[in-house]
């Protein structure tokens, strides 16, 4: 009856090992790279509407608002800040909050979201002379495509702008 025991104890091990093995060999099946390097690659295209945001900031504070919102609108449907109407109002909006508030003196991340895989939002905090300014920022990217065991993401683009002076939406 040992023998049977010991013969059964010798079979499980292999089995466990066997079954190791083959998971292992089949896992880019069940978890493929994309999907592993993608919440990586997620957090690197992140990054990169941070850097546009303060990169708009930077040219913001040198009083360059065309400057500023060349470099947001890149990648965007929406094309060069000195073209379309809506554009031109919103750089006047923004040149008088300047002369209402003041010189821009600083600027600071207050939040990020994701909503979803595809609409990022991030708030900042725009420090002038006279008080702050709220800045809202929607960046949206098309949905990835995927395609057998590869999946290719798509470039951030700035979908939509809000500014204001009422602190009671930070809360």
């Amino acid at each position: 009856m040992k023998q049977y025991g010991q013969l059964y104890k010798n079979f499980c091990g292999i089995g466990a090992a066997l079954v190791c093995f083959l998971l292992l060999l089949y896992s880019p099946l069940f978890f493929p790279a994309g999907a592993q390097s993608a919440s990586q690659s997620d957090t690197v295209r992140e990054q990169e509407v941070e850097t546009r945001i303060q990169a708009f900031f930077t040219a913001l504070m040198r009083n360059n608002s065309v400057s500023a919102f060349n470099e947001l609108l890149s990648q965007s449907p929406y094309g060069s800040f000195e073209t379309g109407t809506a554009l031109a109002e919103l750089r006047k909006e923004i040149d008088d909050l300047s002369v209402q508030y003041g010189t821009i003196l600083n600027y600071e991340r207050y939040d990020t979201k994701r909503i979803g895989e595809d609409v990022v939002l991030s708030r900042y905090i725009l420090k002038c002379d006279n008080g702050p300014v709220i800045w809202t920022f929607a960046f949206y990217r098309k949905p990835a495509i995927t395609t057998g065991l590869t999946s290719t993401s798509n470039p951030w683009m700035f979908f939509q702008l809000h500014f204001d002076t009422d602190l009671r939406s930070l809360l």
